[in-house]
This record gives structure tokens, C-alpha cells and sequence, in this order.
């Protein structure tokens, strides 16, 4: 009985292992919330096409941060990012730090 339980706990964690694989990797990329595809405002509230988004680390004022168009971060985005004639930024996610 001890033997077919320890089976049943080790295909358990063969068959949860690659779930929390998946899991991790969903994990690895995120934006911030109200910038992307969200139309971008100036001072006086009019609409601002073709305004700029610098992104940098956390915790530093200058050095540049990837950003990226798609969740696997694969496609690299320039920087800055530039806002379209809607006054919207593309769709952008950044490298989560552990």
C-alpha cells in the first residue's frame, strides 16, 4: 500500500512539474497598467500623438530597460517608446525581477 502511494505522489509531481513550469514562464513578463493602448495626455488635456516613454530600471534615473511587443520577450521594442496618431503606446511588457 506504502509503495502504490509513493507512485501515486511521485506521478503527482511528474505531472505537476511541467504546470508549474508553465506557470513561471507566464510570470516572466508585465506592463504597467494605463499606459499600453491607452490614449496619453499633456498637461492641458488634450490628446498628445506622438509623445515619448523613456523606460528605465528601477532605481536609477538613466539607464535604458527592454522593453517588449510580445509575452514570450522575444520582440524588442524601440526605446523610447512612441506614442500613434490616437496618442496611444503599443502594447509593451518588461523582464519581472525575480
Amino acid at each position: 500500500m506504502r509503495s502504490k502511494f509513493l507512485r501515486m505522489i511521485g506521478l503527482a509531481t511528474v505531472t505537476a512539474s511541467p504546470l508549474l513550469l508553465l506557470a513561471s514562464l507566464a510570470l516572466a513578463a508585465g506592463t504597467v497598467p494605463g499606459f499600453s493602448l491607452t490614449p496619453q495626455f499633456d498637461l492641458t488635456g488634450k490628446a498628445a500623438p506622438g509623445c515619448r516613454l523613456f523606460v528605465i530600471q528601477a532605481g536609477t534615473v538613466a539607464t535604458p530597460q527592454n522593453a517588449y511587443s510580445d509575452s514570450g520577450l522575444t520582440q524588442l521594442l524601440p526605446n523610447p517608446l512612441t506614442c500613434d496618431a490616437a496618442a496611444r503606446l503599443p502594447q509593451w511588457l518588461l523582464l519581472m525581477a525575480p
